[in-house]
Order: structure tokens, then sequence, then C-alpha cells
């Protein structure tokens, strides 16, 4: 059972676990090729439901853009067939631009005060920082504060799963990093009972 904590403690803060799947880690040179994210709050239950989208981009403008390493890995984790699209850059960019207006109602319809909801996931400054270079007007949705699980893990690498990696997609990635988080930091984040 989760502990109650008086409202003025937490107020209406809510998690919102993202993760972004790109072509490598320049947001100036690259490109956003899946988001993904869904809201909780403190004590990791859901709130509503999540977004994902895949974008498009034509196939030879994706590979210029990525190494091999980051090639390889979005080939393996089966991205790049989605990504990867035949029709005309114009017809890419208003499927792409309709997904982005997905994501910004997506956001609109989260409850509470935009201050009050952080964003979440690993290396979550990464996330942010694409974002505030392709989408800026989706950070007006979020507080400036952020919830970095993989920081968390320098300073208790113990919490790290062995033997699990990234799935190097977007939703499966910041479930990855909300479970981390209920699992191995929660627990020792819940407030104790006070002792009278």
């Amino acid at each position: 059972m989760t502990p109650s904590i008086p409202k003025d403690e937490t107020g209406d803060t809510i998690i919102v676990w993202l993760d972004l799947e790109t072509t490598g880690l320049d947001p100036n040179g690259g490109e956003i090729l899946e988001f993904a994210a869904f809201a909780t709050d403190i004590y990791g239950n859901s709130i509503g439901h999540p977004i994902q989208q895949v974008f498009q981009h034509k196939r030879d403008d994706v590979i210029a853009s990525m190494d091999d390493y980051v090639l390889n890995m979005h080939l393996g984790s089966g991205l790049l067939t989605q990504v990867w699209s035949n029709d005309n850059r114009d017809a890419i960019q208003r499927r792409n631009a309709g997904k982005w207006r997905d994501i910004q109602s997506w956001f609109a319809r989260l409850p509470g005060k935009p201050k009050l909801r952080n964003l979440g996931g690993n290396s979550i400054h990464f996330d942010r920082l694409w974002l505030q270079a392709k989408q800026s007007d989706l950070l007006e949705n979020v507080s400036h504060r952020m919830l970095d699980v993989s920081s968390l893990l320098i300073v208790v690498p113990e919490a790290r799963e062995r033997g699990t990696e990234t799935a190097h997609r977007a939703l499966a990635d910041a479930q990855q990093s909300h479970r981390t988080y209920t699992e191995k930091f929660l627990p020792l984040l819940r407030p104790q009972p006070r002792m009278v």
C-alpha cells in the first residue's frame, strides 16, 4: 500500500517518464526518430495513457546523420524499418508535424501545473537538450526539474540491473527507467512514519 503524504508536502507533483531515440548525439545535426512518454505520481502510479510516436524520414537522410554504432543499434531494435519512408519530404513533414501536435495535446491533458511536472528517465538531460533544439514549445509543459535515474545509479551502483541493456526503443527504455526508480530507489525515498 502506498503511504500517504500530506498534500502540502507533495502538491500535485507528477513525473513525466520520457525517452527519445535519435540519430546520434548532436541535436543540431541529427533527427528525433522516436518519442515516448507516460506520467506517474511520485510513487510510480500511472496517470493516464502513454504516448509513443515514430517519426518518418528519408532513408538516405537518416543514414547520413548516423555513425555505424547508432545505425546498427537502430537496425537491431527494428526502429529504422518504421522510420524509413519513400514518400516525398513534404508528405513526411506533414505527418511528423501531426505527430508533434498529438504529443503537445497529450502534454496539455496532463493534470496539474507545468511547474509540477518533472521529466524523468535515464540521462534525461540528453532528451531535454534534443527537445530544446527541435521542439522547444513542449518544454513549456514541464518543470525545469528532472529525475535522472542514471545519475542515481552513479551513487548507488548496486541498484543497476545486472545483465540488462536498454532496448533502444523509446517506450521500453522509459519503462525501464520507471521500473528502476520504483523498485530500487523509491523504497529508499519513501517517508517513514514519524515517531511521537
